[in-house]
């Protein structure tokens, strides 16, 4: 996909973090290097499974290593290209501008040791809500990256944050 020749104030790009992929990766291919060091160590006596959770283990690392998502909004052409690329495969699919009634505020977020956080991420509000990549723990930041997607496509922005049910806006 070339948007080389697009003048830079008629497009957008959003891409995910890449430090985040390859920490979980990291993690990943750690615990797989020490589940695999307990299968060499126990031989025989380890449980039989436990070489195919070190296998299992790997291809996650190697996915999460891999994985980039890629949201590229096109004023001129009025599209939105979402590209999500996973180890071999690349998904892409381009929506119109006007399928999208809005841009709105996901909220998402648990607690760890008795205290609570919360994460925000914008979508494209639409039959098919379209994920932004990017997640913030600043609500400021998620209004300000909302209200520059509406004003760039002129569609309304609710910044008011909604609950999120695995990236769906509720």
């Amino acid at each position: 996909m070339k948007h080389d020749r697009i003048p830079h104030h008629a497009a957008m790009v959003y891409e995910n973090n890449r430090w985040v992929p390859i920490a979980v990766a990291g993690i990943t291919g750690l615990m797989a290097a020490a589940n695999g060091a307990v299968v060499l160590i126990a031989g025989a006596e380890a449980p039989w499974f436990l070489g195919l959770v070190s296998i299992g283990l790997l291809l996650v690392a190697a996915a999460a290593a891999t994985y980039k998502h890629r949201v590229f909004i096109d004023r001129q052409r009025e599209t939105i290209d979402t590209v999500r690329r996973l180890l071999l495969w690349t998904f892409s699919r381009v929506y119109r501008v006007a399928d999208f009634d809005g841009v709105g505020i996901t909220m998402g977020g648990g607690g760890s040791n008795g205290r609570q956080h919360s994460v925000y991420f914008v979508q494209l509000l639409g039959s098919r809500n379209v994920s932004i990549p990017g997640t913030t723990s600043s609500l400021a930041e998620a209004r300000s990256k909302a209200h520059r997607i509406g004003e760039f496509l002129s569609i309304p922005v609710d910044d008011l944050p909604r609950a999120g049910w695995f990236g769906k806006r509720l």
